[in-house]
């Protein structure tokens, strides 16, 4: 990927070729799509005033994270898959590791791609070793069987609707180790 192609800030126009792009399998719009989207949220949730200006966002910070990412990718034993989240925690032995980042459990931004309940059923049969994260949340407390449970306070990325500030939130991490 080469870092000069990414965009300092994103207009409508520019939203759009990105988008397009993304549909014809580019490499770079794919990278580019959580950063470049409002919140996150992909292509298909459409351009927003804030599409790529939101906090964080800048071609050089960016820049820096691909570069890092090429890096991490060159080391040996690193494989990267695409497919359904459970064929790919199937495919999982004892001695492999799997970080899972779902969307977060009982957020607006679930997607109907995934179960909660069928992930956590088998990560409590999984013989690898895994890191999950997300919001505090009964389901994973109660049901997951987890070695560790670490929780961070963090400022939200979004502001509430009737506040000038960002509210704290907690994430959580559960371990199987």
């Amino acid at each position: 990927m080469d870092v000069r192609e990414l965009p300092e800030k994103v207009e409508r126009g520019g939203f759009v070729e990105w988008r397009n792009r993304a549909v014809r399998d580019d490499a770079v719009a794919l990278v580019l799509e959580p950063r470049i989207t409002f919140a996150g949220k992909g292509y298909r949730a459409g351009f927003s005033g804030s599409s790529g200006t939101h906090v964080g966002y800048s071609r050089a910070a960016y820049a820096r994270v691909v570069a890092a990412a090429q890096d991490a990718l060159r080391c040996e034993n690193v494989t990267v898959i695409e497919r359904n989240w459970l064929d790919s925690l199937n495919t999982l032995e004892a001695g492999d590791f799997a970080y899972i980042d779902p969307p977060y459990y009982g957020t607006s931004a679930c997607y109907d791609n995934i179960s909660h309940e069928s992930l956590v059923a088998r990560l409590n049969t999984a013989p690898f070793q895994w890191a999950l994260s997300g919001y505090p949340s009964p389901l994973y407390d109660d049901e997951l069987r987890y070695a560790h449970r670490y929780v961070r306070e963090r400022n939200s990325e979004i502001k509430s609707s009737n506040a000038r500030q960002r509210t704290p939130v907690n994430e959580v991490l559960w371990t199987s180790y």
